[in-house]
């Protein structure tokens, strides 16, 4: 019997980490891709502030916004 120490050819090897490589793409973006649908738009939030004196408090309005 011929027995050949070498594993698997360097073209096998490479055409199977190309294709790892796909694979985990594709279910990283499938995985992100799900996630994102759940994700609301983000809301605008207007603040107005009135600074006072050592004696009065500090204003703050909500001007928009909201929950």
């Amino acid at each position: 019997m011929i027995r050949s120490d070498e594993g698997v050819s360097p073209v096998i090897a490479t055409i199977l980490i190309i294709a790892l490589t796909v694979i985990m793409i594709a279910v990283a973006g499938a995985a992100f891709m799900g996630m994102s649908g759940g994700v609301n738009s983000a809301k605008i939030v207007a603040l107005s502030g009135e600074a006072g004196t050592a004696a009065s408090p500090v204003y703050i309005d909500l001007l928009g916004g909201g929950a």
